[in-house]
């Protein structure tokens, strides 16, 4: 008899919106605050994760506006193109309609 017991990992990604005063529709200069909550529930190391999302149409990324990320993050944009190398434009806080989606990668294993 043999008993063997498997560890995994089993990540989770919680996307929620936040700070919208009114019901849809939307309109132009609203502001829509997204959180991204991510944890590994699994009983072994997660290494190599990223969280990747992407924006709806007739939404704008707000410059500066990533907050509370820990040390060894990293966060790449994409303008569209698929290749994560966009760089945002504009002071903190001014929306850059360029930015499409973006990747978050951690240097550490979760």
């Amino acid at each position: 008899t043999c008993t063997t017991t498997i560890f995994r990992a089993d990540p989770m990604v919680i996307k929620t919106a936040s700070g919208v005063a009114k019901a849809e529709p939307f309109t132009a200069g609203d502001r829509i605050e997204y959180s991204i909550e991510y944890n590994n529930i699994g009983a072994a190391p997660a290494d190599a994760v990223f969280i990747e999302d992407y924006l709806p149409e007739d939404i704008s990324f707000v410059t500066g506006s990533f907050q509370n990320l820990p040390e060894g993050t990293e966060v790449r944009y994409d303008d569209g193109s698929g290749a994560y190398a966009y760089t945002p434009v504009g002071a903190a806080g001014t929306p850059d309609p360029n930015v499409r989606g973006f990747r978050v990668s951690w240097d550490a294993a979760m």
